[in-house]
């Protein structure tokens, strides 16, 4: 596959499950299973591809960040969300354990978790599946990536809280002029969140381009039957 993602621009996948959608982000990501490796070019500043563990740990989490669908495999149940958030900007930013939490309630502020009525000591469990995913974003964003990557971040929510958390994703992505990869099967939400998509199926791009060209065109046959099912 062959793909390119300008700066401040959002990128829709998607695609059956199974096609490779996920595998294409944990691949960027550098997380691929033990069993499976990827070859080729992300290029990054760098090919990614060949970067040692320790420089994409430099990477990960500071200038790419994901979104991942399901909170509670993302979020450690034994940690507070507080310390979770401040610990990434520990980690890549070097800030002192006060600068840290100071900064990581600013931001979980900023997703919707404000401090009067969310105690950073809170725990995952404690919080609802919403509020989990606000944690998670708040993670994603800390370090001000420069991409993030969501992989059906909306999945596991209600329709009504499913909008909130994509409004709030695209509004941060524009305010920090963030580009963004948004992994998904919902038509609509690519319609509506995304300035390009690609079609994949099984590993490979089938249709690509502007969304609103493609959802104009439907160009291959399985982009088509996509938009009947």
């Amino acid at each position: 596959m062959n793909f390119n993602l300008e700066r401040g621009t959002s990128l829709g996948v998607v695609g059956e499950s199974g096609c490779g959608k996920s595998m294409m982000a944990l691949a960027i990501m550098g997380l691929l299973p033990d069993n499976m490796t990827a070859s080729g070019e992300v290029q990054f500043g760098g090919n990614l591809l060949c970067l040692p563990e320790k420089e994409l740990c430099q990477i990960r989490g500071n200038r790419i960040s994901m979104v991942f669908q399901e909170p509670m495999s993302t979020l450690n149940p034994l940690l507070p969300i507080g310390f979770q958030v401040a610990e990434s900007l520990r980690l890549h930013k070097s800030f002192s354990r006060h600068q840290a939490q100071q900064h990581a309630s600013k931001v979980l502020d900023r997703v919707g978790l404000q401090s009067h009525k969310y105690s950073r000591s809170l725990y995952p469990h404690q919080l609802s599946g919403g509020q989990r995913q606000r944690v998670v974003i708040a993670i994603a964003m800390a370090c001000g990536p420069e991409l993030i990557i969501a992989d059906e971040p909306t999945t596991a929510l209600d329709v009504t809280i499913q909008a909130q958390i994509l409004d709030l994703i695209a509004e941060l992505v524009f305010e920090e002029n963030m580009s963004l990869i948004l992994i998904t099967h919902n038509l609509g939400i690519v319609a509506e969140n995304t300035d390009h998509m690609l079609v994949m199926y099984a590993g490979n791009i089938v249709e690509s381009g502007p969304t609103k060209n493609v959802f104009e065109k439907l160009v291959h046959p399985y982009t088509r039957g996509l938009f009947s099912s």
